[in-house]
Parts: structure tokens; C-alpha cells; sequence
């Protein structure tokens, strides 16, 4: 407006600006002048048309979505996408290998409210974890999984297992190495409860220089122990050398593994009193210098042994005493065998002994294998013995490679064994028959002639 007047009658009109021009103050008064205010245009993901803003949408439909409004900043997608495991805890190799070891330790002592309905993983990253003195003492339903047995190692020399897996838990694709200096140097434990499994899966265990024992593999417990798809190697320079320690009356399940050992001591890839055990499509290669090596011990008045395409070695190489090498060393009321070859062999002692099988107190069937031994003392194929009781065994479609192939012996009680369609390669004489019978149909010598009734 313009005009006014501060009495009277003012007169009023209406200002005017020229095309393109507004009012402007002046500070004492206003003037016409050009409109120069900032133009706006749409930027990425805009729209601007007749003044307004909107969002520049993809075409509706499919993953694209249909809604017409634009997200929150903190929105979540857990409606549409799988959630992140709440369960799994992932350690990294951040440190050194005693700080990740630390961390690691950090890692289990964390979980505290692990449950059937609650389980965990704790994940490891490709790196060494040193736990040092204090071993890694594992938790029901708490796995231990690394990046891979090449990439991901735990390694300590506790006084106990460098990893001790509890009931109902698993340990997987990682490497365990005790480095020995304590008196029992055990790589991996597990701990077994009834009705439940504890396992190790695509591992790799080397255990060393224990002074007294050294373990790769120690289970105690009533549960049941597998090891599966893994590799284990025992190294002892002094005290006992064992793959596999097998206690209490719990199942072990081996499948697909290979166990290697030596000792200056005894030394056995398996040594199992209490548990049954069941092995397939694994090997078992063991050598020693002491009196003893056994490729499996197995001692359970109760219980079975089931061994299915097992391969078993016993090297011995004692220059003094009275040194046996066994392959197999077995008592208990059922054992089968099916497709396996076993090996023992026993050099530099004229006084020494080497036994593929020797079975006491023992029912047992073999079909399908090879029983073979050879020493510079006195050699047996297999030796069966009955301290009591009836047993009866049988040898089908098989192989038995020995000085002398049988040793069979009723003792107080009776002692049977039947050899059918089977190659005896041996020397005379080739059975030994102590109170025990011995039966022989369709056997036949290394030059493919007939055996007769006593495989002889």
C-alpha cells in the first residue's frame, strides 16, 4: 500500500512492482526490486512437479515392494530375511596366539545360559589359539567349530586335554595339538552322559611327549564317543602311547579316520576297557620299541566289537626282553569282523613274538580278511584261548599268512573254531591244539591245494 497520513483522511493505494519484481524492505521503507530467490530442483531419488516434493519409487511389484511410503532409518527385515544365530559367538585372531587363546577361553566362559532349547556355537576364524596351562573345558550343547583343520588350530599343554568336549556337544574342522612336558599329554577328552553324543568331526589330533601317558583321544562316560572323517597321530618318548583311550562302559563309534602312533612305551591305537566299539573304513598303524604294541586292545567281559574294513598295523622293534606285537588283543563275549586286514610284525629279537589276532574268552566271526604276522621269534596267525565258558568262532572267505596259523586252546573251558573257503599260507606245523577243536571245510594252502580237516 501507499499513502497514509498521521491525521486527516489519508488516501491509500495499492504499490506496483514491475514483471519479475516484489516488495522488499529497505529498512526505513519498502521499494520494488527483482525476485531473486534460490530455485529448487529434484535431486537423486526426488521428484518435484507444481511445487511438491515426492519420492522417485523403482516400478511396484516383485522384490521391488508396492508401498508408497519411504523406510525408516531403523527399520529391520526380520519379517522377510533368516535372523542372524543368536546363538553362535565368533572369535577372530586378533592378538597374539595366547591372546586369542584368552579369547577364546573369554568366548566359553561368556555362555552361561546354554540348554537343549538354548544351544551354542562358538566359531573360530582361521588362526592359532593358545590356551596355554588352562585347558579349554567345553559345556553341554556348546559346539567348538573351526575354519578348517589346515587354517584353524587349538593348542596348549594343560595337565588334562588340551579340549575337553562335554556331553551332547560336537567339535569340528579345526586341528588339537598338546605339546607334551606334563605327565598325561591328552590332545582332545570327551566326556559322554546316557543318551547322549559327543563328537569329533573333520578334526586333526597330535598329541606328544607326555611323560607319563599321551592320548590323542581320551572318552570316559556312558554315552556315546565318534570320531569321524579325522586324523590322529601320538608321538611318545616315554610312558604310554595311545591313539585312542577308551574308558567306562560307553559306546565309541570310529568311522572314516586314520590313527597313527608310536612309543618308546607301550603304544596301541586303541586301548578300550569298557566301552564297545564299533569301527569302519578306518586305519590303525602303529609302531613301538618297548615289549608291547597292539594295533587295537579291546577288554570288556560284556560288551562287543564290531570292526568293518579296518586296517591294522603293529610294528615292534624291542631288542631286548621278551617283546609281542599284537594287531588285535581282544576279549569279549561278541566280536565281528567283516573285510579288514591285519598286520603285526615283530623284528630284531630272536625271543620276541608277533600275533595277528589273539582272542580270549572270545565268540567272534571274521569274513572277508586277511590275518597276517611275521618275526624273527615265534609267529602266530591267530590264537584263541577259553578261560571259561563255551565260545565258538568262525573264519570265512579269508586269509591267514603266518608260520603258524592257529594256536587254539580250551583252557577250563571250550574253545571251537570252525575256517571255511579260507587260505591257510603256512609252515608245519601249522595248528597247535590244546583242549581246543578246530574244524576246517574248504580250506586251501598258498599253492591253492585242499587243507584237511584240521587246516593241515
Amino acid at each position: 500500500m501507499t499513502g497514509g497520513a498521521t491525521s486527516g483522511s489519508p488516501t491509500l493505494a495499492l504499490a506496483t512492482c514491475g514483471n519479475g519484481q516484489i516488495l522488499k524492505s529497505t529498512g526505513s521503507g519498502w521499494s520494488c526490486a527483482t525476485d531473486d530467490g534460490t530455485t529448487y530442483t529434484a535431486g537423486q531419488g526426488l521428484n518435484l512437479a507444481a511445487g511438491q516434493f515426492t519420492a522417485a519409487f523403482t516400478a511396484p511389484g516383485g522384490d521391488n515392494g508396492t508401498a508408497a511410503l519411504v523406510a525408516r532409518g531403523d527399520h529391520l527385515h526380520e519379517a522377510r530375511y533368516a535372523r542372524k544365530p543368536f546363538s553362535t559367538v565368533v572369535v577372530s585372531p586378533s592378538g597374539t596366539p595366547a591372546q586369542n587363546g584368552a579369547a577364546l577361553l573369554a568366548a566359553l566362559a561368556g555362555i552361561t545360559d546354554n540348554s537343549a532349547s538354548k544351544p551354542y556355537l562358538i566359531k573360530l576364524e582361521p588362526g592359532i589359539y593358545d590356551v596355554g596351562a588352562v585347558a579349554y573345558v567345553g559345556k553341554p550343547y556348546v559346539d567348538l567349530e573351526g575354519s578348517g583343520r589346515e587354517v584353524t588350530t587349538v593348542q596348549g599343554a594343560p595337565t588334562s586335554s588340551v579340549v575337553s568336549m562335554e556331553a551332547r556337544s560336537e567339535v569340528r574342522e579345526l586341528s588339537i595339538v598338546h605339546g607334551g612336558g606334563t605327565a598325561d599329554a591328552n590332545a582332545l577328552g570327551l566326556t559322554l552322559n546316557p543318551g547322549g553324543l559327543t563328537a569329533a568331526r573333520r578334526v586333526r589330533i597330535s598329541s606328544s611327549g607326555g611323560t607319563s601317558n599321551t592320548v590323542g583321544l581320551f572318552t570316559t562316560g556312558t554315552g556315546t564317543a565318534l570320531l569321524e572323517d579325522s586324523e590322529l597321530t601320538v608321538t611318545g618318548t616315554s610312558g604310554l602311547g595311545m591313539g585312542i583311550r577308551a574308558l567306562n562302559a560307553g559306546n565309541l563309534i570310529i568311522s572314516r579316520s586314520r590313527v597313527t602312533g608310536t612309543a618308546n612305551g607301550l603304544v596301541a591305537g586303541i586301548y578300550a576297557t569298557g566301552a564297545s566299539v564299533d569301527a569302519s573304513q578306518s586305519v590303525f598303524k602303529v609302531s613301538g620299541s618297548a615289549l608291547t604294541t597292539l594295533g587295537i586292545y579291546y577288554a570288556h567281559p560284556s560288551g562287543r566289537m564290531t570292526l568293518q574294513d579296518v586296517t591294522v598295523e603293529a610294528a615292534g622293534a624291542a631288542t631286548g626282553g621278551t617283546p609281542a606285537v599284537y594287531a588285535l588283543q581282544l576279549e569279549a563275549p561278541s566280536v565281528k569282523i567283516e573285510g579288514g586286514s591285519f598286520t603285526a610284525s615283530q623284528t630284531g629279537n630272536p625271543n620276541g613274538s608277533a600275533t595277528a589276532a589273539t582272542l580270549f574268552n572270545t565268540s567272534f566271526i571274521a569274513r572277508g580278511s586277511q590275518f597276517s604276522a611275521t618275526s624273527t621269534g615265534s609267529v602266530v596267525g591267530l590264537y584263541l584261548a577259553a578261560g571259561n565258558g563255551a565260545y565258538v568262532s568262525r573264519i570265512d572267505s579269508s586269509r591267514v599268512i603266518a608260520a603258524q596259523a592257529f594256536t587254539v586252546t580250551g583252557g577250563a573251558g571250550t574253545m571251537t573254531l570252525s575256517v571255511a573257503a579260507t587260505q591257510v599260507a603256512a609252515t608245519a606245523p601249522s595248528v597247535v591244539l590244546t583242549g581246543g577243536t578246530l574244524r576246517c571245510v574248504y580250506a586251501y594252502d598258498e599253492n591253492d591245494a585242499p587243507l584237511g580237516a584240521n587246516c593241515n
